[in-house]
C-alpha cells in the first residue's frame, strides 16, 4: 500500500487511519523507516502507542478532526473504512 500504489517516498507525509491496528502498526514502522512523516489516527489510548512505533503525530479520531491536519499529505493509508476514506479527501 505504501511504497507500490502510495508511492510514498522519504520526506514525504502519510496519513495512516487505524494506525494501531495489526496492519497499522507495521505501516507506521515502515512509513517512519523510510523517512516519511507519519501522521496516524486511533483511539486516544492507543496515540501512545503509535507514537512509541514511530508516529510524528497522533490523532484521537473521535477527539480531533483529521480535516485540520496542518500538513499536506501526499498518501492516505485508510485501514478503518465506512467514510473515513472520502473524508480524508477533502
Amino acid at each position: 500500500m505504501l511504497f507500490d500504489l502510495g508511492k510514498l517516498e522519504q520526506g514525504q507525509t502519510v496519513l495512516i487511519h487505524g494506525a494501531a491496528g495489526s496492519v497499522g502498526s507495521f505501516a507506521v514502522q515502515f512509513a517512519e523507516r523510510a523517512g516519511a512523516r507519519v501522521i496516524g489516527t486511533a483511539s486516544e489510548r492507543d496515540n501512545e502507542a503509535g507514537r512509541a512505533m514511530g508516529a510524528d503525530q497522533a490523532l484521537d479520531y473521535r477527539a480531533e478532526p483529521f480535516k485540520k491536519i496542518d500538513a499536506d499529505v501526499d498518501v492516505v493509508i485508510d485501514l478503518v473504512g465506512r467514510d473515513t476514506r472520502r473524508r480524508s479527501m477533502c
